[in-house]
């Protein structure tokens, strides 16, 4: 069964991030303030422009970082590192494809059915 943060290689997929402390959506694609991070390039790649993350192509895991540009993340004076909300991403082999075909969850596919 497939995991909601497990991915097969080449897969990609868009973020969205909502706050839920104060219930609003966080637009990654127009913010100046937040961007995504991905803690293993080799393992995943991130457009920030588009805030899609695109899976490699080998099996392994990585995690993806919500990063706040006024966040200094470790302090010169004691190594402090703040907790960013992330996402883990694990890329595995597929063990089995399951199609749905519409309407009627049928095999017979309908031609000229609107």
């Amino acid at each position: 069964m497939k995991e909601w943060n497990d991915f097969v290689p080449k897969e990609y997929f868009c973020f969205k991030f909502v706050n839920f402390f104060q219930f609003h959506h966080i637009d990654l694609t127009s913010s100046g303030q937040y961007f995504l991070e991905v803690e293993n390039p080799d393992v995943a790649t991130v457009d920030v422009d588009n805030a899609v993350v695109t899976a490699g192509d080998r099996y392994h895991y990585t995690s993806i970082f919500l990063r706040d540009k006024n966040v200094v993340l470790r302090s010169d004076v004691g190594e402090v590192e703040l907790k960013s909300p992330r996402a883990d991403l694990h890329i595995v082999e597929p063990d089995h494809i399951s199609i749905d075909i519409d309407p009627y969850k049928s095999w017979i596919v309908l031609i000229g059915n609107t």
